[in-house]
């Protein structure tokens, strides 16, 4: 008898090859598209609400992203990362990198040049929440 998985590896294939297979970065629910809707914006998650990604294209910039700080993959880094502020679908965070410093970032566009990098926790939280305060977004957004 075929292995389960195997039988879920290949509908995935076969889905890529007449569509796009998104993903949503909260709740891990893929999403069939087909080809020729928006390619910006694959839906929206029935679960959460939030858009729907590209795959691939996703999990390559949040590696990338995670490998420019030090970590050897995503899931390092949000294990090492808290989340200072929730706006809307975009996330504030504080990490402490594997080599001692800390920085702070947010996920509105993971890119090296958009971290800030601190000696402490604490001066990392303080960069945040002056951000924050300068935003003036409603207290109940700041997590910490």
């Amino acid at each position: 008898m075929d292995n389960p998985k195997d039988k879920l590896d290949e509908l995935i294939e076969v889905a890529r090859k007449l569509g796009r297979i998104g993903v949503c970065w909260d709740c891990g629910i893929y999403g069939f598209v087909r080809f020729g809707e928006e390619d910006t914006e694959l839906g929206r998650c029935p679960e959460c609400g939030r858009p729907f990604f590209d795959e691939k294209e996703e999990w390559r910039m949040e590696e990338e992203f995670a490998h420019s700080l030090g970590f050897k993959d995503w899931d390092q880094l949000v294990e090492a990362s808290v989340q200072c502020v929730s706006e809307g679908d975009i996330g504030w965070f504080i990490s402490c990198l594997p080599d001692g410093r800390w920085a702070a970032w947010d996920d509105a566009e993971l890119a090296p040049d958009r971290v800030e990098f601190f000696s402490t926790r604490e001066e990392a939280v303080k960069s945040q929440r002056d951000g924050f305060e300068a935003s003036g977004l409603p207290e109940e957004c700041w997590l910490l």
